[in-house]
């Protein structure tokens, strides 16, 4: 037997924010009535103000002037970490509220958050249930991918354009969910 599996919208969530953070992006293969969860991510980008085209089975994200948001992610809390990178580069304050199931993650994604964006000099703090992101510019600095997956993609994203680069400890952690995100950041201008 053989069947054909949709594209992950967890693994796109990373490359869609390239595209709304860095330049331009078009994702294949993304079915756009999924059930998964994660596909929240385009809501998330509109109102973050990114310009978004879709097609039949692909997605397009171009810059453009990203304004902060209010998230509520107690029902998508993979995208936490992308959503606070992309906060980063966003005017104004951001909140990201509902993240008592961060803590419990392949690591403490609340703190690998916070000391990830201000390793960058990205103000991001935590108050109450909410981290607070203040976009702005970035400085080159060491972030310590902690063995998870989404710490180490959302500092690439996070990374994207500071000047004197950014160095990212325990890179190899993107090898549990997303073999290729390197190779494919590459294709769509990155470097590393």
């Amino acid at each position: 037997d053989s069947y054909v599996v949709e594209g992950d919208w967890s693994g796109a969530a990373f490359t869609l924010a390239l595209g709304a953070t860095s330049g331009y992006c078009k994702v294949k293969n993304l079915n756009l009535n999924s059930c998964q969860g994660d596909m929240k991510i385009l809501d998330i980008l509109r109102d973050f103000g990114a310009n978004i085209e879709l097609g039949k089975d692909w997605v397009i994200v171009k810059k453009s002037n990203l304004k902060g948001i209010t998230v509520d992610i107690q029902n998508v809390p993979d995208l936490a970490q992308v959503i606070a990178s992309v906060a980063s580069f966003a005017e104004g304050k951001t909140t990201i509220v509902n993240i008592e199931r961060l803590r419990i993650k392949e690591s403490d994604r609340v703190m690998a958050i916070i000391n990830s964006l201000n390793a960058l000099n990205v103000v991001a703090n935590v108050t109450g249930n909410a981290i607070e992101v203040v976009g702005g510019d970035k400085k080159s600095g060491v972030i310590d991918g902690g063995n998870d997956h989404r710490t180490v993609m959302s500092a690439v994203v996070s990374a994207t354009n500071v000047d004197g680069g950014v160095t990212i400890l325990g890179a190899e952690a993107i090898e549990k969910s997303y073999v290729d995100f390197l190779q494919d950041f590459v294709a769509i201008g990155g470097s590393y």
